[in-house]
């Protein structure tokens, strides 16, 4: 484990059982989230797995599995991890009012939190 975390990248270089190893690929992922570029086929299908990962980067619903980011209910749930996830959502679900209504509401709720921790310094 030390070596994946060390370097990230080299979970490129890992077997495909490593990519698919829960452990292994998170810990990867919290060092350097874009490193799920290189996690495999197994895990970017894995439904829990990418919720919680989506929890470190919204924009990491790219690499989940084209069903994941088909799936209404997945999209949403990944919208409520981070808005950005709605960049990566399958094309139909974007052109999908309540898609967009979500992620619009998770980016204002941010918005106005970043707004509120500012005037605390004013």
């Amino acid at each position: 484990m030390a070596m994946v975390t060390s370097d990230t990248d080299l979970l490129e270089y890992c077997s495909e059982t490593f990519r698919n190893d829960p452990e292994i690929v998170m810990a990867a992922a919290e060092i350097f989230p874009f490193s799920m570029c290189h996690a495999g086929a197994e895990i970017r299908n894995d439904r829990a797995f990418m919720l919680e990962v989506l929890k470190l980067e919204g924009r990491l619903l790219q690499f989940a599995s084209e069903e994941l980011r088909a799936d209404k209910d997945f999209v949403l749930a990944a919208i409520d991890c981070h808005f950005r996830a709605f960049e990566c959502a399958d094309e139909g679900l974007r052109a999908d009012k309540d898609v967009a209504l979500r992620a619009l509401r998770g980016q204002m709720r941010t918005s106005t939190a970043r707004y509120d921790n500012i005037l605390r310094f004013v």
